[in-house]
């Protein structure tokens, strides 16, 4: 009998309440959000195959240097907002920073160009990414793969030093405390970062992540229907 090969899915993690289908296609997403820039490099690859995946759509958002994000702008980050999946929190305002979308090349890869994201009440720091097949009947909501990309302790406690970042009245919960980070004991979803262009006026910290999917699955986390609800 043949094997079946073995499959290194990367876990799926919650969409949280701040998913928005903007389909803002761009690589820089920064928008002018203050904070040190960081490019993020994924490469997205079929779990079972290990082949790139060319041509998904890749969505990416996450919080500016203070704990806001785009949409709910309002939102006090200090403060534990009820967790819940999208449309839980009502939108705020119309503001689009720190998020956007692009499909993958022949290689899998797709990089985005934005800042190192602050924190808020609750939550280690993070970045959300969707994977969507797009098909032209189905509006591209078919969302393949949700999850979450964490970064090391040590450049989170450094970059939180600096002065967009400070100042504020609660304290970074740290990956280790982090339930949700701690349900999947880190696999696959720990970047790989570094400084590139160091002394230059590109500068920048480079993330890095293998995102391992199957991209005819349907994601119980980002459903058609959450496409239809007001907030997205």
């Amino acid at each position: 009998s043949v094997n079946s090969p073995m499959c290194l899915f990367s876990p799926e993690q919650f969409a949280g309440p701040y998913f928005k289908n903007d389909r803002l296609e761009r690589f820089d997403i920064t928008e002018g959000a203050a904070g040190v820039p960081l490019q993020l490099n994924l490469k997205v690859l079929h779990a079972c195959t290990g082949e790139p995946v060319e041509g998904v759509l890749v969505d990416v958002w996450h919080c500016n240097a203070q704990g806001r994000y785009s949409g709910w702008s309002a939102v006090d980050p200090d403060q534990e907002a009820p967790s819940g999946e999208i449309g839980a929190i009502a939108r705020t305002d119309e503001d689009t920073y720190l998020r956007g979308c692009g499909f993958t090349d022949r290689h899998g890869r797709r990089e985005f160009l934005t800042i190192f994201p602050g924190f808020y009440a609750g939550r280690a720091i993070h970045v959300h990414v969707a994977v969507r097949k797009v098909l032209e009947h189905d509006h591209d909501r078919h969302v393949a793969y949700v999850g979450q990309l964490y970064f090391p302790e040590l450049i989170s406690s450094q970059i939180n030093e600096l002065p967009d970042y400070a100042g504020r009245k609660i304290s970074r919960l740290t990956n280790a405390k982090d339930e949700i980070y701690s349900e999947m004991d880190g696999y696959g979803t720990l970047m790989d970062v570094g400084w590139i262009n160091r002394g230059s006026k590109d500068e920048r910290l480079l993330a890095s992540a293998v995102i391992g999917i199957d991209p005819e699955a349907f994601s119980q986390h980002i459903k058609p229907e959450d496409f239809d609800k007001p907030t997205v």
